[in-house]
């Protein structure tokens, strides 16, 4: 599933919601949204080196929801961004040139 998909699935909701603007109201609520949700997803993940125990001992249902939670909110976001006129195109192609100097500052080879 690509971006463009993700911002058609969660456009109703929004829609439903009452946010087809992107104010600094909506876009700080959304923000902070997001920030709580890779702070939910976080607290599921074994993260904490201080914690006992291995892999077996996390839930991964919540894992798993927690991280459905952090994307439906990115989904939001990418429906901000193409408000804002900033294309799920324009994003992929950023994304690709970050991935690039990334690759090249660690030494990924393809």
């Amino acid at each position: 599933m690509g971006l463009s998909s993700l911002s058609k699935l969660q456009k109703p909701m929004l829609e439903t919601l009452g946010f087809d603007n992107t104010s600094t109201e909506t876009l700080s609520r959304y923000g902070l949204a997001l920030i709580i949700e890779v702070g939910e997803f976080l607290n599921e993940t074994p993260w904490k080196l201080w914690k006992k125990g291995g892999p077996e001992f996390y839930d991964l249902d919540r894992i798993k929801e927690e991280f459905v939670d952090l994307i439906s909110f990115l989904g939001s976001w990418v429906i901000f961004m193409n408000m804002m006129g900033i294309s799920t195109e324009d994003i992929m192609v950023a994304y690709r040139e970050k991935l690039e100097q990334n690759n090249t500052r660690f030494g990924v080879t393809e």
